[in-house]
């Protein structure tokens, strides 16, 4: 069981914990600024503990000028002054190896002994977040499973409350669409912005987001929900990559990815192709079917069995349609990605041969796709306007660039000592500050 550190200090009606406005919100117009005022906070650390010198201190302030006016500066300062006390105690590393830690007293007058013992609980907090018996918890269902480890500052929790929203977005889409067909409520939810969400909405479930799919089949089972060894293999059938693969090229293609300024926007345009091209096939194989289903052939069937005949027999041809996009894709795009994913990891950069294989792949790829058979494999989809604007334009508002510099080399470099890894392989850090400061 985890136990709950105590957040007496936290729960203050004056304490920050309950006052710090929401990221983003300090400035609201909940608050009334008052520029008259201001609050002083001062730590002065590591100070000589000489009583005589104190009490030096404290007569200059009883003899400062003004100190007879209470509300001045001085005056405050000086009643602080009097009521300092041991508040905790700080702990000081060292400055040379092989010495150790050194441990002081903090004073501090009442006031400054709140904010501490506010502070050392959110500390205190922030470990059983990190680190013990929680990150155990946690550990093997959903850490592992997001592929990050506490202490990378896109840490799990980030994840599964942005999940969490896509869950909520999911339903929204149901009741969305539901309402569109209602004969009461059809017409306020087929336009503006109701129409917008719930098509936003039907785009995290229809279309194709290697990004997100790579992360979500590690999701292990948990009551019924998730996704066993053999689930998980959908993965690769849907994009013919591993999930860790998919999560390689994520971690690639963000921001502080540790590799050279040449690689990461590349990455990010194979995730963006591989989503364009599932995307594609899962348009014209969606036309095949209707096609199948409005055919006077599948009307006329009777029965399960020879129903579901007539669907299978449009495999072959589309097996044949599909075979300009299908045979690139499986045979020199997806060995030159995971060549590309050798090479960062290796390298930190890209080999020339490698980068021009991808150039040329993607450049047939997207000609294979614009003049596939399969674009016309209905007369709806020939007609509709939308995927012609979608076609001239795959596989979408972003470009393949070709790194310079030292991204790209000519020859293998010998192996590192030490190969670059990806964001997800992070180990947690022993330093809660470095955690919280991430």
């Amino acid at each position: 069981m985890v136990t709950v550190p105590q957040t007496n200090n936290l729960k203050r009606k004056s304490s920050r914990w309950q006052n710090l406005p929401p990221y983003g919100e300090e400035n609201g117009s909940e608050f009334e600024s008052d520029s008259s005022k201001c609050s002083l906070l001062l730590f002065l650390r590591d100070l000589e503990a000489n009583q005589k010198k104190w009490s030096q201190f404290v007569n200059m302030l009883e003899n400062s000028p003004g100190i007879i006016d209470e509300s001045s500066i001085a005056a405050q300062l000086l009643e602080a002054m009097k009521g300092v006390s041991k508040v905790d105690q700080d702990y000081i590393s060292p400055d040379a190896p092989d010495t150790k830690k050194r441990r002081i007293d903090i004073l501090g007058n009442s006031a400054a002994g709140e904010i501490l013992a506010e502070y050392n609980e959110l500390i205190r907090l922030a470990r059983t977040l990190f680190s013990g018996e929680l990150t155990d918890v946690l550990g093997d269902l959903y850490r592992r499973n997001l592929g990050r480890d506490f202490g990378d500052k896109n840490y799990t929790l980030e994840e599964i409350m942005h999940m969490a929203r896509s869950w909520g977005e999911v339903r929204y889409r149901f009741m969305n669409h539901l309402l569109r067909d209602d004969p009461n409520m059809g017409p306020t939810y087929s336009m503006g912005h109701r129409r917008i969400k719930g098509d936003a909405a039907n785009e995290m479930i229809h279309e194709s987001n290697v990004v997100a799919d790579s992360k979500l089949v590690e999701f292990r089972m948990d009551k019924g929900i998730g996704y066993t060894a053999q689930d998980r293999a959908i993965f690769e059938q849907t994009y013919l990559l591993t999930p860790e693969e998919g999560r390689e090229i994520v971690s690639n293609s963000g921001q502080n990815t540790g590799l050279r300024i040449g690689l990461p926007p590349v990455f990010a345009y194979i995730a963006g192709f591989i989503n364009g091209i599932v995307n594609w096939r899962v348009r014209v194989l969606e036309a095949s079917r209707k096609q199948t289903l409005a055919s006077q052939a599948y009307h006329q069937a009777r029965g399960f069995t020879a129903k579901q005949a007539i669907l299978d027999a449009r495999h072959q041809p589309n097996h044949r349609g599909l075979a300009s996009v299908d045979g690139p894709y499986a045979n020199d795009l997806i060995p030159t990605i995971k060549s590309l994913l050798e090479e960062a990891r290796t390298q930190n950069a890209f080999l020339r041969e490698t980068f021009n294989k991808l150039e040329t792949t993607v450049s047939t790829m997207i000609q294979a796709v614009r003049t596939s058979p399969m674009n016309s494999v209905s007369p709806e989809l020939a007609q509709n306007a939308q995927f012609t604007t979608m076609l001239n334009a795959f596989p979408g508002p972003f470009t393949l660039i070709r790194p310079t510099g030292a991204s790209i080399i000519n020859v293998r470099r010998a192996p590192r000592s030490r190969s670059y890894k990806p964001r997800y392989q992070m180990q947690v850090r022993e330093n809660i500050e470095l955690v919280i400061s991430a």
